[in-house]
C-alpha cells in the first residue's frame, strides 16, 4: 500500500488515528484527530511535532500522551479516558489506546494510537447510574411503608422484604420457592385466587383487598396490587405490593 492509500485508509476511519516514531514525534494523523485536536484543544497537530515539544502549552493532556506514548513503546498496550472539562457542555471524554508497532523482526518501531470519542455513551451511563439510584431510593420507600414480594412465572416467591416477613410471622428462607396462593387467604366472596391469575394473564394489574394467615393464625388484611413483569432477557413473574389495612379492617 502506498502512502497515498494509506493516508485515504486512515482518514475514512472514524476515530482519531496517530503514529508515533521512537522519539515520540508525530509521523502521521489522520483527518479526524486533527480536526478534533483543533476543536478541544486549540493545537495544530501535524506530522514531526514532538509530544514532549506540546506539554508546556498543554499540559492536562499532552503529559498524559507522553507517559501513554513512552509505555508503548517499551511494548505495553494501554487503554485510559481522557476528560477535558468546559471545552463543551459536559466535558469532552476519549478513550485512547496506545499500541506498540512493530517490525518484521518484531522489534519496536513506534506507537499507535486510536481516540475515540465516548461522551455520548459516558453520559448514557451516566444516567444509568442516575436511573439506579433513584431505583434504589423507591425500593427504600416501598421497604419502609409497604409489604413486597417478587415472584416467577409459577407464582413461586423467589424475594420478599423484611417488611413481608414480620406481616406473615415467616423468615424469607421459609417464605421463598412457596406458593402466593399457600399464604394468601381468600376473605371476600367477589375475590378468588383464580380471579388473581385470569386477570394477571391479559396483561393487567390485580388489585384487591385481601388477606395473609400470619404464622400466629391471626389474619393480617392487606391493600394488595400485583403486576406481571417481564425482562429484556426474557425472564418474566409478577411483583406484589401490599399495604397494611389491618387497622382500619379490624376497626370496621
Amino acid at each position: 500500500m502506498n502512502d497515498a492509500a494509506l493516508s485515504q485508509v486512515l482518514d475514512d476511519i472514524q476515530d482519531g488515528i496517530a503514529i508515533f516514531d521512537m522519539e515520540c514525534r508525530f509521523v502521521r494523523v489522520n483527518k479526524v484527530f486533527a480536526a478534533e485536536c483543533r476543536r478541544l484543544y486549540g493545537a495544530d497537530i501535524r506530522p514531526g511535532i514532538s509530544v514532549l515539544s506540546l506539554c508546556e502549552a498543554y499540559p492536562q493532556w499532552a503529559q498524559q500522551w507522553l507517559y501513554h506514548c513512552k509505555r508503548a513503546l517499551a511494548g505495553d498496550s494501554n487503554t485510559y479516558v481522557c476528560s477535558i472539562p468546559n471545552v463543551v457542555p459536559g466535558g469532552a471524554h476519549h478513550r485512547i489506546s496506545f499500541k506498540p508497532l512493530y517490525d518484521q523482526e518484531g522489534r519496536v518501531t513506534g506507537a499507535f494510537m486510536m481516540s475515540r470519542n465516548v461522551s455520548h455513551e459516558l453520559a448514557i451511563y451516566q444516567d444509568m447510574l442516575h436511573a439506579n439510584d433513584h431505583l434504589h431510593q423507591v425500593q427504600a420507600a416501598l421497604d419502609a411503608c409497604a409489604l413486597v414480594a417478587l415472584l416467577d412465572s409459577r407464582a413461586r416467591i423467589m424475594r420478599v422484604n423484611e417488611a413481608f416477613c414480620q406481616a406473615t410471622g415467616l423468615p424469607a428462607p421459609a417464605l421463598v420457592g412457596l406458593s402466593f396462593g399457600q399464604i394468601i387467604s381468600q376473605i371476600e366472596s367477589a375475590c378468588d385466587i383464580d380471579d388473581i391469575w385470569r386477570t394477571l394473564k391479559t396483561g393487567k394489574n390485580w388489585h384487591h383487598e385481601v388477606a395473609y394467615n400470619s404464622a400466629d393464625g391471626s389474619l393480617i388484611w392487606v391493600d394488595a396490587t400485583v403486576s406481571p413483569f417481564s425482562t429484556s432477557d426474557g425472564q418474566s413473574g409478577y411483583l406484589v405490593i401490599c399495604f397494611d389495612i389491618t387497622t382500619r379492617k379490624r376497626g370496621n
